[in-house]
């Protein structure tokens, strides 16, 4: 990661996620702190991309919502099927 910390936030099972910023990702992490996945094809515009991950939200399916305050828009991340 070369970028600042830009948010964090836990999904419901109580997992820390973190904001990338201008790396263009949000991070899984462990308790521990490493990262354990990352959802994000890193800074860009295209679909999946970011410029600036700043601001993420789980709503109670843990679908992802990222704010890219870079260019102004909000992506949904539709989590996998348990």
């Amino acid at each position: 990661m070369r970028n600042l910390v830009c948010a964090l936030n836990f999904d419901r099972e109580g997992n820390p996620w973190m904001a990338s910023g201008q790396d263009g990702q949000v991070l899984k992490l462990n308790r521990d702190g490493k990262v354990v996945g990352a959802i994000g094809k890193g800074m860009g515009i295209e679909k999946g991309q970011f410029i600036e991950a700043s601001y993420f939200v789980f709503d109670n399916r843990d679908d992802l919502y990222v704010a890219d305050t870079g260019i102004g828009r909000v992506t949904e991340m539709i989590a996998p099927e348990k």
